[in-house]
Formats: structure tokens, C-alpha cells, sequence
């Protein structure tokens, strides 16, 4: 039995799952809808469980509206910090070891904040260290 085939399966399997048991705003008014749709007239919905389930649509759509405005304040705030290294020294990881330049500027690379120094595009997690250029003992560039 090979055992890396099993484990690729599955996680197959779970990616899949996860993608079916999530569900929308938009799958959740079709499924009051076609619940209202396809009801006993003999028996119809009783109201305190359709109240329920507009409560929960309602609830539902506060949340999406909060973790939209979320998003936008973390993409706000991740500006705000490298625009605040601007002129700051760094030292950075890379794949040549650590490096030190200071911050020239900002760059936008798919919503993301990058911070340029030395002529490369950095991530702000892979910064080590931050200080002011007079703290370093390194030499200003002209």
C-alpha cells in the first residue's frame, strides 16, 4: 500500500470537503427560498423557525460585512507600517544571508506593501531588525 497516495487522497478528499460544507450568503436564500418553495400547504413552515432562519441570514450577512471591513483595515494598517520604515534602516534575511539598506520607499506589488532598499523589493516579514541610519554607525548613501 502506498501510504503518500493515501495522504494526497485525503487531503484531497478534505479540500473537497471543505469547499461543499461552506456556505454562502447566496446558498443560504436559496435554501429559505426553496424551502418556502417546495412546503406541505397542510403544514407550513412554522414561523418562530422561519424567524430563526432569517435571523441566522441576517447574522450571516453582518458577519461577511465585518470580515470585509476587517480585511480593509489590515490592508490599511500593513501600509501604515511600511510607509512608517521609510528612511529606517533594515536588516532583511535573503538568500545571499542578512543584508542591511535603508527604506527608499513603498511599493504596491497585488494589494501587498513591499518596502524597497538597496534596489530590491522586500517583504516586511522577512525584516530582522529596524533602526535610524545615525543608530547603525552606517554611512548615509549620496
Amino acid at each position: 500500500m502506498d501510504i503518500a497516495s493515501i495522504g494526497q487522497a485525503s487531503s484531497y478528499t478534505k479540500a473537497k470537503l471543505d469547499q461543499a460544507t461552506e456556505m454562502g450568503q447566496g446558498d443560504f436564500l436559496k435554501l429559505i427560498v426553496a424551502q418556502l418553495k417546495f412546503q406541505d400547504p397542510l403544514q407550513p413552515v412554522d414561523n418562530f423557525d422561519f424567524m430563526s432562519q432569517t435571523a441566522q441570514f441576517n447574522l450571516l450577512d453582518q458577519v461577511i460585512g465585518l470580515s470585509n471591513q476587517f480585511s480593509s483595515f489590515a490592508r490599511s494598517h500593513n501600509l501604515a507600517y511600511a510607509n512608517s520604515l521609510i528612511g529606517k534602516n533594515i536588516t532583511w534575511e535573503s538568500d545571499e544571508g542578512s543584508r542591511q539598506a535603508v527604506v527608499e520607499k513603498v511599493e504596491l506589488k497585488e494589494g501587498i506593501p513591499w518596502v524597497v532598499a538597496a534596489g530590491q523589493r522586500i517583504s516586511t516579514d522577512s525584516i530582522t531588525a529596524i533602526a535610524q541610519d545615525h543608530e547603525t554607525g552606517i554611512p548615509e548613501e549620496e
